[in-house]
């Protein structure tokens, strides 16, 4: 039960991304009856009602605390919490934390219940009306930090690959913790989520990145060796509760004169990568392997750009049969009905190079960028549909990462 996240969030001043202000009791403090109606307006799953009323902050915290064991004195087997809930915890912990050093140890756990009656009465109580054993017990023995919270009962993503999705060689290194792009599990807590994702906070070649093509360094034909053999190959699709994925073995990479296969293409909206700080509304990733040991990562990075006066030929291949319906593993993968040709996409106008990492968890570095500079069409309508089949994912982009001094080589047209 409950890990690191807090500690680092406090002592920086912040909130996890995506936590309302209004749930947070700094500088406003919602009532714990205003919070457990919203909770039980929703589909009652906080396991509680509360009626309105104007209380002391002490009742306040009393029945929001109340709210939130109720709920958790209920879960069992694979229940998880929902944002909304774990939004009250983190309410909850930061009222419990008065040295604000992060954790709470027994003695901070029972000043705190000593001032709410009616919290206290549901602690000690049994059944279902109590919190569960595990974390009596936790809370009991040692300090605890929120994360631990987070991880015993935070609610799971089917699949959590995320840019490894179907590579073997890096599967092995991908965490069991659940993440997404906001809330608790966001971008910003990605590190603290498991160790696996360390590189997530200390990482020196994290990407995406914000490119500033005044800054580049144009690279010399000779230096500039990337090319691209792509051509038609059959696929399966999957919606992996992060983005939409195809597998696909199509063609192949060269750069630095290194063949890398393609393996697979996914999609991110808004884009990672921005250009002058500008973001597209889509972003396309095809990774690349290098087969053996050690792997060695490659990812082509195309950007799209909402068009209305030109054929798309690309993602009209594959966008009809867009999954909505999140798929639990590979296993689950669509086969799409025809083959997906990825010839149209080129080098011809230009692309920027740099060292980076996946843009998902475990932020694995050491990969080898590049990012067309052209960008590709996308229909309005096609857009809409990509946005429709991630559903409660849409916006599936972490925020560009400092260069820490890498330079970002240019390569025209004339050079590739």
């Amino acid at each position: 039960l409950f890990g690191a996240c807090y500690s680092v969030l406090t002592t920086k001043g912040v909130h996890p991304a995506g936590v309302r202000p209004g749930y947070l009791r700094s500088p406003h403090r919602l009532s714990g009856a205003a919070i457990a109606d919203r909770a039980t307006a929703r589909d009652g799953t906080m396991g509680c009602t509360q009626s309105k009323h104007d209380a002391s902050e002490d009742a306040s915290n009393g029945t929001m605390l109340q709210a939130v064991l109720g709920h958790l004195g209920q879960l069992d087997g694979d229940a998880k919490l929902d944002h909304t809930t774990m939004s009250i915890v983190y309410d909850i912990f930061k009222d419990m934390d008065k040295d604000s050093d992060g954790t709470v140890d027994k003695s901070e756990f029972e000043k705190f219940l000593s001032t709410h009656p009616a919290a206290k009465t549901l602690w000690e109580g049994e059944g279902k009306a109590s919190m569960s054993r595990s974390l009596k017990d936790a809370i009991a023995d040692e300090r605890l930090s929120f994360y631990e919270l987070v991880a015993a009962f935070a609610p799971e993503a089917p699949h959590h690959a995320g840019d490894a999705s179907g590579i073997g060689g890096l599967e092995s290194l991908i965490s069991d913790a659940a993440w997404g792009y906001r809330g608790y599990n966001g971008p910003e807590n990605w590190a603290l989520l498991s160790p696996k994702n360390k590189l997530a906070a200390t990482g020196k070649e994290q990407c995406p990145v914000d490119i500033l093509p005044s800054t580049c360094v144009p690279c010399p034909a000779v230096d500039g060796d990337a090319s691209l053999a792509y051509g038609v190959g059959p696929g399966t699709i999957l919606n992996n509760g992060h983005t939409i994925q195809v597998n696909w073995k199509g063609g192949s990479m060269s750069v630095g004169g290194t063949t890398f296969e393609a393996a697979q293409f996914h999609f991110h909206t808004a884009s990672e990568t921005t250009i002058r700080g500008m973001q597209y509304p889509l972003e396309m990733h095809v990774v690349h392997v290098t087969p053996g040991e050690p792997m060695r990562i490659a990812v082509l990075a195309v950007l799209f750009e909402t068009r209305t006066d030109v054929e798309e030929v690309f993602l009209s291949q594959f966008f009809d049969q867009l999954p909505s319906h999140v798929a639990h593993d590979q296993d689950d993968a669509e086969t799409l009905t025809r083959p997906v040709d990825l010839s149209s996409i080129s080098l011809d106008g230009g692309y920027y190079r740099l060292r980076g990492s996946l843009t998902t968890p475990p932020c694995t570095e050491g990969l080898e960028w590049s990012v067309l500079a052209s960008p590709l069409p996308i229909l309005p309508a096609q857009l809409e549909t990509f946005r429709k089949a991630l559903g409660k994912t849409v916006r599936n982009f972490r925020p560009t990462q400092p260069l820490n001094g890498r330079s970002i080589t240019w390569v025209c047209a004339c050079q590739a």
